[in-house]
């Protein structure tokens, strides 16, 4: 029953969490680089909520600028999403 309850907390925590991760951008406000899973699982352990990084579920990197739904597998049938804010470094 305590599995239970972990991972109902979890996936509120993972559901009301914003991350935002700040990028360099040149031209055209293109982005140097990309934002991975380990960047996001990075700022998740930061926001002090520990998941497996291979239970980030990106489908691929992201190479622009904006707001992202990522969802994070935390069971099988549970899955919440994050919102992940990209921006700017100013």
């Amino acid at each position: 029953m305590e599995v239970f309850f972990y991972v109902i907390a979890l996936s509120n925590s993972i559901t009301k969490t914003e991350l935002t991760i700040e990028v360099q951008v040149g031209e055209e406000e293109r982005m140097f680089g990309s934002v991975t899973s380990q960047d996001i699982h990075q700022a998740l352990l930061d926001k002090g909520i520990s998941v497996d990084r291979h239970a980030i579920q990106l489908e691929e990197p992201i190479k622009a600028l904006g707001v992202y739904n990522v969802p994070v597998k935390v069971t099988p049938d549970l899955i919440p999403e994050l919102k992940l804010y990209v921006i700017k470094t100013i």
